[in-house]
């Protein structure tokens, strides 16, 4: 519902959920790579931040 309505007001569809795939180990991900339906914005040792820009 999110996606078609996010569509009709000119936002970017984010996919879904259940696209996620096999978990990769914590030290393959780099800042800006995808997550899910997020983008890996900042990654420490005790904090990982996600999210998208519309």
């Amino acid at each position: 519902m999110r996606n078609w309505l996010a569509g009709l007001a000119g936002l970017k569809n984010l996919g879904h959920l259940s696209a996620l795939g096999a978990v990769k180990p914590p030290s393959e991900y780099c800042i800006g790579d995808r997550v899910g339906i997020f983008s890996l914005i900042n990654l420490s040792q005790d904090e990982v931040l996600l999210g998208d820009f519309d």
